[in-house]
This record gives C-alpha cells, structure tokens and sequence, in this order.
C-alpha cells in the first residue's frame, strides 16, 4: 500500500459494520438481519480496498468513492428485489 491514509482492514470493518448495523436494528428497524446486511456490506467494502488489482478499471475498487457508489448500486438493487 501507497502513502497516504490507512483504511480500516476487514476484521475492524466487520465489528464496526456489525455495532452499527446492531445499533439501528435495536432502534429502528427491529430486524437482527438488518445487523447481518451492514456486516456483510462492511466485510465486502474492506475486502474490495485491500485488494492488488492489476487492470484499471479493478483498481478503481480501491477508491472508497467508486467502491461505495458501486455498493449502493447493488444494495439499491437488492432491496428492490426484496422489497418489491
């Protein structure tokens, strides 16, 4: 990794996804998966910054802008196939 800013690696990304997904299921959603969709997102958005891509276009996933707009596609895309 470059100089620069450190980004949180998967396991501490996973506890703070895990805490916060907890902390809105117990206050607004009432729902424990709600605490299991923040993890995995988590889980997925560190796994995706701490990855050695070669080509560009991958490479772009180590940039926080691209990787979450990129999740809140497919989030976006999961919930209107749950939720229909």
């Amino acid at each position: 990794m470059g100089t620069g800013c450190r980004i949180v690696g998967v396991l501490p990304a996973a506890i703070l996804g895990m805490l916060s997904g907890l902390m809105i299921s117990l206050l607004n959603t009432h729902s424990l998966f709600t605490a299991l969709e923040y993890t995995l997102m988590a889980v997925l958005l560190g796994a995706a910054f701490h990855q050695r891509y070669r080509t560009w276009v991958f490479r772009l996933l180590r940039h926080p802008v691209f990787s979450t707009i990129l999740m809140a596609l497919i989030y976006r895309c999961y919930l209107s196939w749950i939720l229909p």
